[in-house]
């Protein structure tokens, strides 16, 4: 890349996302395991469609999401069009090239087995348990597959993971 295209993607990005900073300034002084929690705090101070972008932008910056799905499943569930200001112009686009039922896949353990974060790429998701920061000493490595109905979704790649974020059935 060069420095006008540098400088272009940065302008882009300033464009679309810069302002999120500004509007929850506690998000600075998170990192990848309490990130989540701070953007759950902000879900009463912030406009729904606002919230649900902040969501989107921060998703690809936390760890344990796990953790927060019985909260954030329902309201997933339920907010079916707001959950989709969580995509990019660029995720939404894919999104919309994605046929209307898709195939999943999850590599995980049991203890985090029903988490939000799913992947098209099963060999992706066969590394998933293998990564420091998410492997689990002495425990059986999983690698689960769903089929799920396109609207059940949102298409988020910020790490060219081609993530699916979809609910925990219940």
């Amino acid at each position: 890349m060069n420095l006008q295209e540098y400088n272009k993607a940065r302008d882009d990005w300033r464009e679309e996302y810069g302002w999120i900073l500004e509007a929850c300034p506690s998000l600075r002084y998170c990192h990848s395991y309490n990130r989540m929690g701070e953007v759950v705090s902000l879900y009463d101070e912030r406009p729904p469609d606002v919230w649900w972008k902040v969501l989107g932008y921060e998703w690809g910056t936390c760890d344990d999401i796990y953790c927060y799905t019985d909260w954030l499943s329902p309201r997933f569930k339920r907010c079916s069009r707001l959950r989709l200001n969580m995509m990019s112009k660029e995720d939404r686009a894919v999104y919309h090239t994605l046929p209307d039922t898709l195939t999943i896949h999850r590599g995980c353990y049991a203890e985090n087995a029903y988490g939000m974060s799913w992947t098209l790429d099963k060999d992706l998701a066969t590394k998933f348990p293998a990564l420091n920061r998410y492997y689990r000493h002495g425990e059986q490595p999983l690698v689960l597959t769903r089929t799920i109905p396109k609207r059940e979704c949102v298409y988020h790649n910020s790490r060219d993971e081609q993530e699916i974020i979809t609910w925990v059935p219940s």
